[in-house]
């Protein structure tokens, strides 16, 4: 005899961003071999998260346990500064930068843009969503912080 009680939860999805011209996580995961490789274009405005080649501690885990891997431009970034900088009423103002403040354009622009729809459908992403955002920096660069948030 065999009993079975299946207590399977919902798990929260990991996605690992990175900036279009700095994708080394992402260009990896699409060569698709399951190795590491160099990216050698490193254009963007994230200088936090441009680097050439992921971290070998942190490939076979985050390989594995990652379930999404995008790639966002530097535009998606600075809208992610202007939403934390400028918080509607009632959430408190987040300093950050632009590798930190990333995920919150990113969200933003799946939420709102039409074209993403895909992207939010696939995340299952709706008013009832929770979404979990780590900033890793604050504002690093403060005369391009004040340029995009528009305080000069």
């Amino acid at each position: 005899m065999i009993n079975f009680f299946n207590q399977s939860k919902p798990k929260p999805k990991l996605i690992i961003l990175e900036p279009n011209g700095a994708a080394c996580f992402y260009n990896s995961m699409k060569i698709g071999d399951g190795n590491a490789h160099l990216t050698k274009e490193l254009n963007t405005i994230m200088a936090g998260l441009s680097c050439g080649m992921p971290s070998l501690l942190a490939w076979n885990i985050i390989k594995e346990l990652s379930d999404y891997f995008a790639i966002c431009g530097d535009d998606i970034a600075f809208k992610g500064m202007q939403i934390c900088g400028n918080p509607t009423k009632g959430d408190e103002k987040i300093i950050s930068g632009e590798s930190g403040a990333v995920p919150i354009g990113f969200l933003h622009t799946v939420c709102v843009n039409k074209d993403y729809e895909h992207i939010k459908k696939d995340l299952d992403l709706n008013e009832k969503s929770n979404v979990l955002f780590y900033s890793t920096e604050g504002d690093t660069d403060p005369d391009l912080y004040r340029s995009v948030l528009d305080l000069e």
